[in-house]
């Protein structure tokens, strides 16, 4: 071999080698800085960020996350349906709520991001929710100091006055398909319970108390419900 020869073989070869060593360090830098979400359990990945938005897909495995809603990174102490990641698994993109598994990764160094094509969950006959041009999830006929609650639990006792020893008059229910959505017209001095309306299967329209934690309301709720 011609020493010209060689020297264009030890340039190929250290060529290949240079791309090689760059594209491994390309990899190994993006699993290094890839933020994953592993569930409790199955987890319903959902189109938008809050239960009130249709479940894509549920998934009990490790996700992708690609986004987040909140700059409120700290543990979950108690239950928060506030905070959402955006996640990707295979081809499809949803939000899970941060609360509901473990997040490995640094997860403030995925952008902050807003859904794009949310769809609500279709609702309980206990009202109808609708989406207004601006965005903002309002109930049709709904009064003005009114705001919207979704029932959290399985079982929500609706009481005659806002104590947990008060006569029970009713109860709400969330199935995991259907959205229990009720009218909240006020709530107590400490906010930690609320007046809502809503029909029965009877049509009857019912009003009671129901304790806050069994409830997800709109944002600004405290502002626009009266005190009673």
């Amino acid at each position: 071999m011609s020493l010209r020869k060689e020297k264009n073989l030890n340039a190929i070869v250290a060529t290949l080698l240079l791309s090689l060593i760059v594209f491994m360090m390309g990899s190994l830098a993006q699993a290094q800085t890839a933020v994953t979400f592993t569930p409790s359990g199955t987890i319903n990945v959902r189109s938008g960020d809050g239960i009130q938005y249709e479940v894509v897909i549920a998934s009990n495995e490790s996700l992708e996350v690609i986004g987040r809603n909140t700059d409120d990174l700290s543990d979950c102490k108690n239950l928060d349906l506030s905070r959402w990641l955006q996640v990707r698994v295979g081809g499809v993109q949803g939000w899970v709520v941060l609360c509901g598994g473990t997040v490995e990764g640094d997860v403030s160094s995925v952008p902050l991001t807003t859904p794009s094509n949310p769809v609500l969950r279709a609702t309980s006959r206990t009202a109808v929710a609708m989406v207004t041009a601006s965005g903002d999830l309002r109930l049709t006929d709904a009064p003005a100091d009114s705001a919207e609650a979704f029932v959290l639990a399985s079982i929500a006792n609706v009481r005659q006055s806002a104590s947990v020893l008060s006569a029970r008059i009713g109860t709400l229910s969330q199935d995991p398909e259907i959205a229990t959505v009720v009218t909240a017209i006020g709530r107590n001095a400490t906010s930690n319970w609320v007046l809502v309306q809503y029909a029965t299967e009877d049509g009857e329209v019912m009003t009671g108390w129901v304790s806050r934690r069994l409830l997800l309301l709109t944002s600004g709720w405290e502002e626009v419900l009266p005190v009673r």
